[in-house]
């Protein structure tokens, strides 16, 4: 009877703890939509400043001429880069640099596609970091720096969420065990 108790009280605080709810990938700012001339303030559940905001477009589809970008997740919560694509002009370097919560630099990658065709850079130093802002901006040994990217891949982390059901199984345990303790 003692060892019941024990079992029904391991099992209710195992579902109790919760699920972790399955990590979010996406892709923002195809190729396509940079093709398409536009300019989004958010999407798929980020955020995108771009500075300034009179960006132009090439007739390859991607962005060209821009100073820089920002991009966070609308939620304010964590997020990783997993890749990105960029081409490079007149000898032009991607600079990517991922920020803490408190604005902290936490890791940078210098990127240089030496092609003015997109290709998937290698990333380095921001793969697997989790970073709450992601700063593009271009430098280059000219005065018109010239660079592009677009195909940006970021994966949202996986949260526990405690589930409705486990709640509700985790109060029936300890009801049912407060009440056997009373019996007996």
């Amino acid at each position: 009877m003692n060892i019941a108790r024990h079992l029904t009280l391991a099992a209710t605080l195992v579902m109790a703890i919760g699920f972790a709810a399955p990590s979010r990938a996406v892709t923002i700012w195809t190729q396509a939509e940079a093709a398409a001339g536009s300019t989004p303030t958010s999407e798929g559940g980020f955020n995108i400043a771009f500075n300034p905001n009179n960006t132009n477009h090439s007739s390859n589809g991607y962005l060209i001429y821009l100073d820089s970008a920002s991009i966070t997740a609308a939620s304010g919560a964590s997020f990783q880069i997993t890749g990105i694509d960029i081409a490079t002009f007149f000898g032009t370097q991607v600079q990517l640099e991922g920020f803490n919560a408190a604005s902290v630099l936490v890791a940078s990658d210098t990127l240089i596609a030496g092609s003015s065709t997109l290709t998937a850079a290698t990333l380095t130093t921001l793969l697997g970091q989790d970073i709450y802002d992601l700063v593009i901006s271009y430098t280059g040994p000219t005065q018109q720096y010239t660079a592009a990217f677009a195909n940006i891949a970021l994966t949202q982390g996986a949260t526990a969420v405690p589930e409705p059901a486990s709640l509700a199984l985790l109060g029936s345990g300890l009801l049912g065990l407060g009440l056997r303790r009373r019996r007996c």
